[in-house]
């Protein structure tokens, strides 16, 4: 017997596995007070697939709450009517399938009268009053339609009402972000998880308290954040320093050549020595991105989008790597802007995509392979591997799958500073 529970446990230490007893729970914040990645959703659909697949991990979002703001197509901000985006859909699915005969009658109402002659007035009269006698009828089978509705789990609030109805305008984004957040990440609410996950959020967001937020990763929970996460709490040095990074510019998106500096990582084990990806490729202000203090995880050798760097800086563009804050652990990923990297299924509306997709399924064993890491599903070196913030010539080569050596060019390029988004 002894042989035996020292075989399993020889087993589980060379698979770097560790067995949970319940599946982990991670938070994911998928709101943003500005701009808004059309990528955000596709990574949820992602992660819910990953979650159910792998048993591993469950996902909360904050998209499940009541308050989530319904983001306009995704871009730039939000445009709300009145409850999620799921909600309302389903609201005005309803309101559309029980209202359509009326509908319909209310609109050749309409068109008659106005195509009715100006020489006819007993005509306009009569054409008239059957639009209005149409137009209450469909504000009768409206109002009956709503009262039913309010009776399914489709049922809105007092205050969704009034937003619908116009007796109020609709909240701010800010409003309700602060509302879902108050609730989802209050201290008592993170107790019920064991990582959070930042996805692509933008803007200064309104943790309830941002003291308990850091205290709870310090304390040993995880975050991890991808792509625009790192775009985020601008106004809060304590979420660069915890992150790693801050972003800082991006240039037209372009393939860049992403170098594996761990291949033992299990967020890197499937990626390859080096692999091309068309992408929104980010750099980070210096101030605040210190390679001495981050495990690198992929890299660019160069900056391939409007310019290559900002001069007189190093040639390093760090995308992915991890990190403890306290006794938490953090993984970072930059990619994950196009829906393409994110998903092998994904097409645009022309149904053509710029990644192939191999792509898209490394992107997404990088994920899991991170997330399984920072819950402690995975064990991997976090030990920074680069000892000088100083040039790139004393940056030792990363090794491929097979050990080789990735050259890396001595110098960097020092051309005029990439444009703002």
């Amino acid at each position: 017997m002894t042989k035996i529970i020292r075989s399993l446990t020889l087993a589980v230490a060379c698979t770097g596995a560790v067995f949970a007893a319940e599946p982990k729970r991670i938070l994911l914040v998928t709101t943003s007070t500005g701009f808004r990645h059309t990528s955000i959703e596709v990574v949820e659909k992602v992660l819910r697939e990953l979650a159910a697949k792998t048993g591993e991990f469950t996902i909360v979002s904050t998209s499940d709450s009541p308050d989530y703001p319904n983001y306009a197509a995704g871009r730039g901000g939000a445009s709300i009517a009145y409850g999620t985006a799921t909600q309302q859909a389903a609201v005005n699915t309803a309101l559309g399938t029980n209202l359509a005969a009326v509908t319909q009658k209310a609109t050749a109402a309409k068109t008659a009268l106005t195509q009715a002659s100006l020489s006819e007035p007993a005509a306009i009269t009569a054409r008239a009053a059957a639009l209005a006698v149409a137009e209450q009828e469909l504000a009768t089978a409206r109002a009956s339609a709503f009262i039913a509705l309010q009776t399914t789990p489709n049922k809105l609030s007092s205050d969704q009402v009034a937003v619908m109805t116009g007796a109020k305008p609709a909240p701010a984004v800010n409003d309700l972000v602060t509302k879902v957040l108050a609730k989802s990440m209050s201290a008592e609410s993170l107790k019920n998880f064991d990582a959070i996950f930042f996805d692509s959020t933008v803007g200064e967001l309104p943790f309830p308290s941002r003291d308990d937020f850091f205290k709870w990763v310090s304390d040993g929970h995880a975050v991890i954040a991808n792509h625009a996460g790192s775009d985020s709490m601008h106004q809060t040095p304590e979420y660069a320093k915890m992150l790693g990074a801050e972003f800082m510019i991006h240039g037209q998106q372009a393939v860049g050549t992403i170098v594996n500096f761990d291949s033992k990582n299990p967020a890197t084990a499937n990626w390859g020595a080096v692999r091309e990806v068309y992408e929104e490729l980010y750099m980070f202000r210096a101030n605040n991105f210190d390679r001495t203090q981050v495990h690198s995880l992929l890299t660019m050798v160069e900056q391939p989008a409007d310019g290559r760097g900002v001069p007189g800086t190093p040639v390093w563009y760090p995308v992915a790597w991890t990190k403890m804050y306290g006794k938490g652990r953090v993984f970072f990923t930059s990619l994950g802007h196009r829906e393409d990297v994110v998903d092998p299924t994904w097409k645009d509306a022309n149904g053509e995509r710029k990644n192939t997709p191999d792509v898209a399924v490394a992107f997404q064993e990088h994920l899991l392979g991170g997330i399984r890491w920072a819950l402690g599903l995975r064990e991997g070196d976090v030990t920074p591997q680069i000892k000088t913030q100083l040039p790139a010539s004393s940056i030792p080569a990363p090794a491929g799958r097979g050990g080789a050596p990735v050259a890396i060019p001595a110098a960097a390029p020092a051309p005029a500073a990439p444009a703002g988004r």
